[in-house]
C-alpha cells in the first residue's frame, strides 16, 4: 500500500510539518467519486468507507503509535491497533475510550462539555476539541488561554508572556511545577450527554528551560479558529502530539 506523505502544502506555506494526506474523516463527495481526475481525489479514509470490503475485512479504525525514545519507531496501524505490543502492559479493548465525532467532520474532533484548569472553568459556552499527531503542541481557544494564564500567575505565581517560539513563563521553579493542576477537558462520548474527562499535566503543557533559572516555555499557544468544516464563532482546542 503506498502513500502521499506531505512536508509542505501550497495553502499552509508558513507552516512546517509532515503528515499522510487524506486520513481525516472527511466523506467523499459525488463528484470526487465520478470525476476524480478533475474533481480532486477523495482521502484515504472516504476511500475505504466507499469499498466494498469496509466493515467486513477490517475493523474501520487506525491507530497510531508515537514514542517519546528517537531509537524507537512510531507506527500506524490500518484496521484496529496492537495492544499486546504498544499499549501499556496489562490494558485490554475495555480499556480504550471512545469519542463521538463532532459536526466539523473535516478534523478528527470530538465536543467539549467543559475544559478546566484547577478550579477555573476556561470555557463560557460548548467548544470542540481537534486530536492532531502531527502537532508538537498544543493550541487552546484565545478565551480560554486568557483564562489559563491569568490562573498560572494570580494562583502560582508563573507570569506567561508572548515570546518566540512559543510563548515564555518567568517565576518557574520545578518545585511549582509539582503543584500545578492538569488541564481537564470533559469530552462527550456520544449523543446522551455522557462524558469521559481526559487529562493533560503539567509536562504536557508547560516546559523548564534547561538554560536559563525559573524560565519555562508553554507548549500552548491561543489562536482563533481560520480552519475548514466548522462555523463562525465555534471554539477548538487542537491537542496535539505531547498530549496523545
Amino acid at each position: 500500500m503506498s502513500f502521499l506523505s506531505v512536508v509542505k502544502a501550497a495553502d499552509l506555506s508558513a507552516l512546517k510539518g509532515s503528515g499522510l494526506v487524506g486520513l481525516a474523516p472527511t466523506p467523499m463527495k459525488k463528484e470526487e467519486h465520478d470525476a476524480p481526475m478533475t474533481s480532486g481525489i477523495p482521502g484515504f479514509v472516504a476511500q475505504l468507507k466507499d469499498s466494498k470490503d469496509f466493515n467486513t475485512d477490517f475493523d474501520s479504525v487506525f491507530s497510531i503509535y508515537l514514542s517519546n525514545d528517537e531509537a524507537v519507531k512510531g507506527n500506524i496501524i490500518f484496521g484496529g491497533a496492537n495492544l499486546d505490543k504498544y499499549a501499556k502492559k496489562g490494558l485490554k479493548d475495555d480499556d480504550i475510550h471512545w469519542f463521538a465525532q463532532s459536526s466539523n467532520n473535516a478534523y478528527w474532533a470530538s465536543d467539549l462539555a467543559k475544559s478546566s484548569f484547577g478550579k477555573k472553568v476556561l470555557n463560557q459556552k460548548p467548544q470542540q476539541v481537534i486530536f492532531d499527531n502531527g502537532m508538537s503542541f498544543a493550541m487552546a481557544p484565545q478565551k480560554a488561554f486568557i483564562q489559563f494564564a491569568k490562573s498560572l500567575f494570580k494562583e502560582h505565581g508563573i507570569l506567561c508572556q508572548p515570546s518566540q517560539p512559543l510563548w515564555s513563563c518567568s517565576e518557574c521553579t520545578a518545585e511549582k511545577m509539582k503543584k500545578l493542576p492538569n488541564l481537564k477537558f470533559d469530552i462527550l462520548t456520544d449523543k446522551s450527554g455522557k462524558t469521559k474527562t481526559v487529562e493533560m499535566p503539567p509536562s504536557s503543557y508547560l516546559r523548564l528551560d534547561e538554560n536559563y533559572n525559573d524560565v519555562a516555555w508553554l507548549l500552548l499557544t491561543p489562536w482563533e479558529f481560520q480552519g475548514i468544516g466548522g462555523k463562525k464563532g465555534e471554539e477548538y482546542w487542537v491537542l496535539g502530539a505531547q498530549f496523545l
